[in-house]
């Protein structure tokens, strides 16, 4: 399995699009804007939480192949796997990165778990699926715990990978 690479973006004034307005899309969207991002987000029906925020464009309908056009980042946020997967098959193709809400498995770029203790942010990625199938060793378990209570305490910024 590959680990990724880490890497922070700079979104801010540079056009993101959020495919979904549920609960998860909503939180996607404000945290792209309070970074910064001009966010626009595609989907039929909205979570409150969008319709008052001004810095958000908010478009009512389905999506479209043509909703990419010009955007740096995606988010796929539909609750949908099969919308979400077409959206990623679109953004593959318009080579723009997607993150899929529904399956960082099968994601270009996936978002890590975020503790934020005043102006400083911290994040820890951990793959998941490595724990529930089973690769994944007790040891291994014991220090992502360890981790994320550092990171929520604020006590510490903590990298933690298995090669």
């Amino acid at each position: 399995m590959n680990a990724g690479y880490p890497l922070l973006l700079d979104v801010a004034g540079r056009a993101v699009l959020v495919v979904g307005a549920g609960p998860v899309g909503a939180r996607r969207a404000i945290g792209l804007a309070d970074a910064g991002a001009l966010v626009t987000v595609v989907a039929p029906a909205a979570d409150d939480a969008l319709s008052g925020d001004d810095r958000i464009t908010l478009r009512r309908r389905a999506y479209e192949a043509s909703d990419l056009d010009a955007v740096w980042l995606v988010h796929a946020c539909t609750g949908d796997d099969a919308a979400d997967s077409q959206v990623a098959a679109d953004a593959d193709a318009a080579r723009v990165w997607c993150v899929r809400a529904s399956s960082a498995p099968s994601s270009a770029a996936w978002t890590p778990a975020v503790a934020r203790v005043d102006d400083l942010a911290d994040a820890l990625d951990v793959h998941a699926e490595r724990l529930l199938s089973g690769e994944g060793s007790w040891q291994y378990a014991f220090r992502v715990e360890h981790a994320g209570a550092m990171l929520a305490s604020g006590r510490a910024a903590v990298m933690v990978a298995q090669a």
